[in-house]
Order: structure tokens, then sequence, then C-alpha cells
């Protein structure tokens, strides 16, 4: 809009030029400089470029400053996200590595609000999480285990005692190690882990 009223008031500016040239003057022979009209012109319109400029600066500078209000009361701190996000998770169980100075691993597994069941594995400093695919299966001398298939080349396995208080996790290298319940409190730093960071 204001691009439109600029390029009307220049050819209004120059329309006038153009009949000041045109005019002869009076009848003693008295014209106007055709530099002076000229001059007027280019004064008159670099005034509406000039104003025409810092409006429209002005109106990019209000548009920013109001996207840039309305993304920062949008966008919430990881904190607050991390709140959100347990909020909405139940804690099924989990394991971990007990006192093996060859591997820390830990599993802890949640359900969601649609019912799905979400992964979370800590291993030797790696984290893997998410809704994975799971299979029964087997060790090598008879006892079941569930196998959680992270992709095509990494696996993990796990096995609740009837107590629930001890079991089994296989590591992504295939060893077995015996295992204890997780605390949901510790289950729940895995999830902060997740989003927050360390």
């Amino acid at each position: 809009m204001k691009m439109k009223k600029f390029l009307t008031v220049v050819a209004g500016m120059s329309m006038a030029a153009m009949v000041l040239a045109g005019c002869g003057g009076n009848d003693q022979g008295t014209t106007a400089p055709e530099t002076e009209i000229a001059e007027a012109v280019t004064e008159g319109a670099a005034e509406v470029v000039s104003g025409a400029a810092e409006t429209v600066a002005e109106g990019a500078a209000e548009v920013a400053e109001g996207a840039a209000s309305a993304a920062a009361d949008e966008m919430i701190s990881d904190e607050e996200n991390n709140e959100l996000v347990q909020a909405t998770l139940t804690y099924m169980g989990g394991l971990y590595v007990n006192g093996n100075p060859d591997n820390d691993m830990e599993l802890a597994i949640f359900r969601n609000e649609e019912g799905d069941v979400i992964y979370i594995i800590y291993e030797l400093g790696s984290y893997e999480y998410g809704m994975y695919t799971t299979e029964d299966a087997k060790l090598d001398d008879g006892r079941e285990y569930e196998k959680i298939i992270v992709n095509d080349e990494k696996t993990y396995g796990y096995y609740f005692a009837d107590n629930l208080e001890e079991g089994i996790l296989i590591s992504a290298n295939g060893e077995v190690y015996d295992a204890l319940a997780l605390d949901e409190s510790v289950a729940r730093d895995l999830v902060r882990t997740t989003i927050v960071g360390e």
C-alpha cells in the first residue's frame, strides 16, 4: 500500500514538472528555468523515497519484533518439556547391571498415553530410546528372554524373574549379565537425559 502511494506521488510530481516546463510564462516573457523545476521534482521525490524507506523499515522492525515475541511465548524450556513428557509416561519396570566393572547397562520400560511401549537403554555412555520391535528369544542355555530390536545391526535383551526384583540384561554384543530391578527415580532420570541432556 505504501509503495502504491509513493508511485502516485512521484507520478503526480512528474506531471507537474511537465506542465510547468510546457508553460511559456507570462506576457513579459519570463519563464521558470527547467533546471529549477527538475531540482524541485528531484528533491520532492527524494523526500518521498526517504519517508517511504523509513516507514517500511519501521514496519519491518515492528513485524520482526512481534514475531520474535510470539516465538518466545511459544517456546518452552527443555526442563518444561521434560515435565510435560514425564507426565505422559507410566513406568512399567526396569533392570540394571549391578556391580560389574565391564558393563553399566540400564533398561527402563515406559508406556505412553496411547499405550505404546517405550524403551530406554543406557550402556557404556550410549543411549537408545524409542518404540522398538520385540520378539521372544532363547539363550544357548535355554533361558527365555525378550529381544529388543533397535535396528538390523543392534539388539538388546532382558528377562524379569517371577519376583520382578531381579533378572538378566543382554548387551549389544550379546553378553548376558545378572541384573536387579531399576528404581523408578533412576528410570525417570534416564528420560530426562534423553530430553535435557547430561
